[in-house]
Parts: C-alpha cells; structure tokens; sequence
C-alpha cells in the first residue's frame, strides 16, 4: 500500500513536468513573436540601433530563461527533487510563469516584460533546484 506522500508525488511529478514543458513552449513562443512587443515598445521614430538594442535586451531574457530551464529539466529527470513542497512550488511557479508568458503574446506587452517574468519565475525555479542540488549532494541532506 502506498503512502499518502507516495501517492502525492505521483501526482506532482507529471504536474511538474507539463507545467514546465507548457512554460518552455510559451517562451519558444515568445521568441518567435518577439518582433512584435518590441515594435509595441518603440515608437514609429526609433532608429535600428534602437530596435537593436531592443531585441538584444528581449534576447537576453529568452537566453536567461533556457538556461533556467536546463536546471528544471536536470532536477526533473535527474530525480533529485523529491520534496513535495520544492515540486509544489516549481509547479506553481511554472504555472503562472507559462500563464504570464502566454499573456505577453498575446496582449503584445512591451519586450521589458520579459526581464519580469523571467526573474520572477525561471530563476527563482531555477535557485530552487540550486539549492536543491547543493543540499543533496553536498550537504547530504537526503541521501541520494
């Protein structure tokens, strides 16, 4: 007979793994659409080192979110992250970060938005699994 908490990480862990997969697609999708919030930030008078300048800060957002994720995806399938709360909050987090993100395609927010969403959701997840992996395998707070 399983445990409740056995039960509940079987459950968590898909939960987390579409949560993360549904952010990872937003912000592909955002990268693809990029052109766009930029050319709702700048006005129709603004130079092309100016749209450059745009599109290299929005890039580097993007840039910042993929190595975030490559953390997520090592935690996910690396099977270090066992806590039940640590998934809770990853998949919170990832929740309302693909949500955000999806409401920046589609509303067409300005690119600095971005910097936001990818603050507040892809790194903080991502000094989550941080903290998770130093506590594993450093402090041996769980054996592994």
């Amino acid at each position: 007979m399983k445990t409740s908490s056995s039960r509940i990480n079987d459950m968590l862990i898909p939960a987390r793994f579409l949560a993360t997969m549904g952010h990872l697609i937003a912000v592909i999708m955002a990268n693809l659409t990029i052109n766009d919030n930029i050319d709702i930030a700048l006005s129709s008078t603004s130079s092309d080192d100016d749209y450059n300048a745009a599109k290299s800060v929005a890039l580097s957002a993007i840039v910042i979110s993929y190595v975030c994720f490559t953390f997520d995806f090592v935690g996910l399938f690396g099977g270090f992250i066992f806590f039940e709360r640590v998934n809770c909050l990853l998949t919170a987090l990832h929740c309302t970060g693909s949500l955000l993100v999806s409401w920046f395609i589609v509303h067409t927010w300005q690119y600095r938005i971005l910097w936001t969403t990818v603050g507040l959701f892809n790194v903080t997840a991502a000094l989550v699994n941080v903290c998770v992996f130093v506590s594993v395998f450093m402090f041996k707070t769980v054996t592994y």
